[in-house]
């Protein structure tokens, strides 16, 4: 019965071990490669948007310049 024990507390142990150091490994590994192809992509998509942004700049001053003339 003894060796039984000491054969379940050895594995106990093992398990400990090697789970922490399993999920850290691949946790880093896979945290690193998303990120990096994420970024080609989104590049493109910030260019569209800084048209689009350019456009409503134009709108503003022609709406303070409808307000003028009503009060003048």
């Amino acid at each position: 019965m003894r060796k039984s024990s000491v054969l379940l507390i050895i594995l106990i142990l093992c398990v400990f071990i090697a789970v922490p150091v399993a999920a850290d490994t691949p946790a880093t590994t896979v945290t690193t490669e998303p990120p990096v192809t994420l970024q080609p992509f989104t590049a493109p998509t910030t260019e569209p948007t800084a048209v689009p942004t350019t456009e409503p700049t134009t709108i503003p001053p022609t709406v303070p310049t409808m307000v003028t003339q009503p009060t003048t």
